[in-house]
């Protein structure tokens, strides 16, 4: 079967996803994610690409998180704050896209960040793309890198995802995608 690189190579590059000028929908769950929440939002609004939406679920936190939502919605209108009875990340997901305006969506936890140009290299693949996996990078406290999963970014055909999810040659989390 054909390698990511090769269905990447394979796929039509005429049209791209950010020629059609979506919107992007960034879905954020939050349960007591206060300390880090400020750093993960100024990651999306510091994208270069700026057709997005980002919608902040507060999940019952019984920290200061939805203040600090609420705070945060206040600079930028894009911003959007869903608070909500603690259902655990899987709800507060679900509820992020159930309310989610945009064509393309992607899930972002609190205490993750975006670079600068994700958004854009996300939207720089094939307009027929069904599917889009970026790649990512796990630093520890002191700023090094501990875990790369690349920075392929790829578009799989809808009847390749199976077999390369189920074959555990796809990155495995909701974010990054």
């Amino acid at each position: 079967s054909p390698s990511l690189i090769q269905i990447s190579k394979m796929m039509k590059k005429d049209n791209t996803i950010l020629s059609t000028n979506p919107l992007v929908s960034v879905i954020v769950p939050v349960y007591n994610g206060a300390k880090t929440l400020r750093a993960t939002v100024n990651s999306v609004l510091s994208q270069t690409y700026e057709k997005w939406e980002l919608i902040l679920v507060n999940d019952g936190s019984t920290d200061n998180s939805s203040e600090v939502c609420h705070e945060l919605a206040q600079k930028d209108p894009r911003i959007r704050v869903i608070d909500q009875a603690n259902t655990g990340v899987t709800g507060a997901r679900a509820n992020g896209l159930s309310n989610a305006k945009g064509t393309w969506v992607t899930f972002l936890d609190a205490d993750d960040r975006l670079t600068p140009i994700a958004l854009k290299q996300l939207l720089s693949l094939p307009e027929d793309s069904d599917l889009v996996f970026g790649g990512m990078r796990q630093f520890n406290r002191k700023g090094k890198i501990v875990l790369e999963l690349g920075e392929l970014f790829v578009s799989i055909p809808p009847e390749l995802v199976y077999r390369y999810l189920f074959r555990f040659q796809l990155p495995q989390t909701i974010w990054g995608k």
